[in-house]
């Protein structure tokens, strides 16, 4: 007995030293900071366009975001985004819609995680293209208001507002110029888990939660970690040079 927690104690710190190993060396092969902004178009999946979004309502949205990758394949972000998603029940094309006559319009704010897969290897200090897919988690804050679209109809005014999580999921590119800043591409979808970013056109309709969307453009500065110091670690600098 005393022979095999003698095996069991060896054996859990032999697991301890391994995942310390795995954990230093990852950490060892960080590659590269990135921060920056985005804009864009967003738009909105639900009970006001069920199938496909309509390109009419499309609006402006901003965000930023900071990146860290850790291997030449994974990197996690956290990202702050503002979304103004519209819609309207004349864009259903059916009757009961078009006399209901109602539109609405909400505000976004999303703050989250993500993690970033490369589809390829990349490592910051020799490469210049990043295609990549993310998917994350977010806590996003809401405030939507409907209202009538032709008259001043006060009765079928409605607000709400609140709090709700969403998993976003994309994919982009980016390129990376030779002084570190990069230019990219790209686009979002986010399933939410509210039925009230359309409040209340989701009132005798069956879309159980809403989605919005995003795509455009992305600028970045990367801070690289590039070739190794004196004292045998990496040390951040930039790696491309004008000649």
């Amino acid at each position: 007995m005393t022979f095999l927690k003698i095996n069991r104690s060896l054996l859990s710190k032999r697991i301890i030293l391994l995942i310390m190993g795995i954990t230093i060396r990852i950490i060892s092969h960080a590659q590269s900071f990135e921060i920056g902004v985005r804009a864009g178009g967003d738009n909105y999946l639900g009970d006001a366009a069920p199938n496909f979004p309509a390109l009419a309502e499309t609006q402006l949205s901003t965000g930023a975001f900071a990146n860290y990758y850790f291997s030449r394949r994974l990197g996690i972000g956290l990202q702050y985004n503002k979304y103004i998603l519209t819609g309207r029940d004349a864009n259903l094309n059916q009757a009961w819609a078009i006399n209901r006559n109602l539109q609405f319009s909400s505000q976004i704010t999303e703050g989250g995680v993500r993690i970033i897969y490369a589809m390829q290897d990349f490592d910051a200090c020799t490469d210049n293209f990043l295609p990549y897919l993310t998917i994350g988690a977010s806590l996003f804050q809401y405030a939507s208001v409907s209202f009538p679209q032709y008259s001043a109809d006060a009765a079928n005014t409605g607000t709400t507002a609140g709090y709700s999580i969403s998993i976003p999921v994309g994919l982009g590119i980016k390129y990376i110029f030779r002084n570190n800043f990069a230019l990219g591409l790209e686009a979002i979808a986010a399933r939410s888990f509210t039925d009230e970013l359309d409040y209340p056109l989701w009132i005798g309709n069956q879309f159980a939660t809403d989605y919005y969307l995003f795509g455009g453009a992305t600028l970045s500065y990367f801070i690289k970690s590039c070739g190794n110091n004196d004292k045998g670690g990496k040390e951040f600098k930039n790696c491309f040079k004008f000649k």
